[in-house]
């Protein structure tokens, strides 16, 4: 996976999110420690120990609440730090993956003017045979321009399908004539640039 330099990050991110909800409970308690002194002070027949053991609570509880803020305030600084070491860590892998992937980007292109030698060759041939149909169809109007109209078309005749087909085909081949020129024309190793 790329990028598993932030999983340290992430991992302390976590437990900076388990500190803060710890800080959360412990003010919570702390506030119903408050209320409970305060309910035991109001009733009178509350005994002096229960007051003094409810009153040593709260400082023993903003003790933890110090305590759990420093850990809290400790894991805020942990968490840049690791996303900074994570950024430069980062861009190298990010360098790595990304000059790995280019350099192999063109590869299914190696072979291409092979592969397409025999559909080049079929086109070139219907080219061919289509162009030799049009001279013999058009030869009685260019041999006898006066002898209208032209004799009855014999059978076989070419369809309008056929014609479709023979269109693509022919249009296909100078697409790939061109892409193979292309091709040819580019660096063995395109320059890696970083920027």
């Amino acid at each position: 996976m790329l990028y598993e330099c932030l999983k340290h990050r992430d991992r302390l991110t976590q437990e900076l999110n388990a500190a803060e909800g710890r800080i959360r409970q412990l003010e919570a308690e702390k506030i119903r420690a408050v209320a409970h002194l305060s309910d035991l002070k109001a009733d009178e027949s509350s005994s002096r120990k229960s007051i003094d053991e409810a009153r040593d609570e709260i400082p023993k509880l903003a003790d933890k609440i110090r305590a759990a803020a420093a850990e809290r305030d400790m894991l805020q600084d942990a968490v840049g730090k690791a996303y900074a070491r994570a950024v430069d860590t980062g861009r190298m892998q990010w360098a790595d993956e990304v000059s790995k992937r280019a350099a192999v980007v063109a590869d299914p292109l190696n072979g291409l003017q092979d592969a397409c030698k025999p559909f080049l060759a079929m086109a070139d041939d219907l080219a061919g045979r289509w162009a030799a149909y049009m001279d013999a169809k058009e030869s009685w109007s260019k041999t006898f321009p006066r002898e209208r109209p032209a004799p009855k078309h014999p059978d076989p005749r070419p369809t309008l399908a056929l014609r479709g087909v023979i269109n693509r085909v022919t249009d296909a081949a100078v697409v790939l004539r061109q892409i193979i020129a292309t091709v040819e024309t580019l660096e063995p190793k395109q320059e890696i640039n970083h920027d």
